[in-house]
């Protein structure tokens, strides 16, 4: 990589990402409804959210990096990585910001939406492909890094890893989740710390 200051600020924006998406999940309270912390809550879906907003962008300077080099599965997994983050950002959102005032207002469907682990409507029906198909467009993407041969390989392998708890979070435990978040914010940070260093981190 080029010592240009956009990919070193690329490089800073994601060793923050990754900081943050990890952060934000440990800090995530555990706790049934009746004594859930949601102003903690709250300061943890926010990290996250900051996380995912700089994943977004970042990932436009990743893939340019090796637009020509990724091919087909690059692009793929691109666009796919692209959108499901997006449409994740959004639900994070609503957890941060609208969960806590639902908590007073209508206690009775968040306190459901806790024993059912299910929103009801559209929600459940979108959310189990949104993960699966974050998933699928971390490894295809993954698999682009690798055959390029020029952004650090085993970074993506961390980020495919850290994303399958990630992408399927109602079905684990969230202790795995909180662990899974911890590796795909080290893979962000590998990314990262080789765009701040060069060429010396390129493909290892």
């Amino acid at each position: 990589m080029s010592g240009s200051n956009p990919i070193r600020w690329s490089g800073l924006s994601l060793v923050v990402s990754g900081v943050l998406v990890a952060l934000g999940t440990i800090l995530h309270p555990p706790g049934e409804f009746a004594d859930f912390d949601w102003s903690l809550s709250t300061i943890a879906h926010s990290l996250v959210l900051v996380s995912l907003w700089l994943v977004i962008l970042d990932l436009l300077g990743l893939y340019a990096r090796q637009v020509e080099e990724t091919g087909v599965l690059g692009l793929i997994g691109f666009i796919l990585v692209f959108f499901t983050t997006a449409s994740f950002a959004g639900i994070i959102y609503f957890e941060a910001f609208i969960d806590p005032v639902l908590a007073v207002e209508a206690p009775e469907f968040v306190e459901g939406v806790f024993a059912d682990e299910s929103f009801g409507g559209a929600l459940d029906v979108i959310l189990p492909p949104t993960g699966l198909l974050l998933i699928l467009g971390w490894l295809l993407f993954g698999i682009g890094i690798i055959r390029a041969g020029i952004l650090p390989r085993w970074a993506a392998v961390l980020a495919l890893i850290g994303a399958v708890p990630i992408g399927i979070t109602p079905l684990l435990p969230l202790i795995i989740v909180k662990i899974g978040a911890v590796v795909f914010g080290l893979g962000l940070v590998w990314f990262g710390l080789c765009a701040l260093v060069g060429e010396a981190c390129d493909s290892t």
